[in-house]
């Protein structure tokens, strides 16, 4: 995983994740990245989170994937229809859009589809401050 969020990376690690600190959106940062053994790359922030003059980050991200040589799937959560052009355009193999994909799940779940197993998912800097609170807890404890 790459991040811009020390927090975030510290949580993954602590997870036994690979993560790296930096600008997934820099084409250099990208070109630096070890591909060779990644399948599947997902570019998971949001739309708005470049400057305007900057361009889409997720189109940002697939096209340093594909200038790095990159010839993996590369997924890219959208919440608005109008820029799927813009990432296809870019090299995204799979847009993911979690409105519409929730609501053919909530149909398949009705239609009497199987549930999925449900894990939680917390904001990393929460997550970091509930573990910080476990630590002094246990701390105070011993």
């Amino acid at each position: 995983g790459v991040d811009f969020n020390p927090a975030a990376i510290r949580l993954w690690r602590r997870e036994g994740l690979d993560a790296i600190y930096g600008d997934a959106t820099d084409p250099e940062f990208i070109m630096h990245l070890p591909l060779a053994s990644v399948q599947h790359a997902v570019a998971a922030m949001p739309e708005h989170a470049a400057a305007i003059a900057t361009g889409d980050p997720r189109a940002m991200v697939a096209t340093g994937l594909r200038s790095a040589g990159y010839e993996g799937q590369i997924a890219a959560v959208c919440h608005h229809g109008d820029a799927n052009g813009v990432l296809n355009a870019a090299g995204v193999s799979l847009i993911l859009e979690p409105l519409q994909d929730a609501a053919e799940r909530a149909t398949d779940l009705i239609l009497g589809g199987e549930k999925a197993r449900r894990i939680e998912v917390m904001d990393p800097l929460e997550q970091e401050q509930i573990e910080d609170a476990d630590e002094e807890i246990k701390d105070r404890a011993v």
